[in-house]
């Protein structure tokens, strides 16, 4: 999954050795930008299937109901 490029932000950790990566109110945090940024796809893939795993519950139970 790509993300959204104009809400992404990578910065420098401060205090701490790495950097973070925000975006589509999700965080993560990698020692390098590449780490970062595969992990922040890794949480929004997360995040759709867990969206797309709600929508088909909700229709079984609508069927079910019916």
């Amino acid at each position: 999954m790509a993300t959204a490029k104009k809400k992404d932000q990578i910065f420098k950790i401060a205090n701490r050795s790495g950097y973070a990566m925000i975006s589509c109110n999700h965080l993560t945090e990698g020692f390098t930008i590449s780490q970062a940024k595969a992990r922040m796809e890794k949480a929004l893939a997360r995040t759709e299937r867990k969206k797309a795993k709600k929508k088909t519950t909700k229709k079984k139970q609508s069927k079910v109901k019916k």
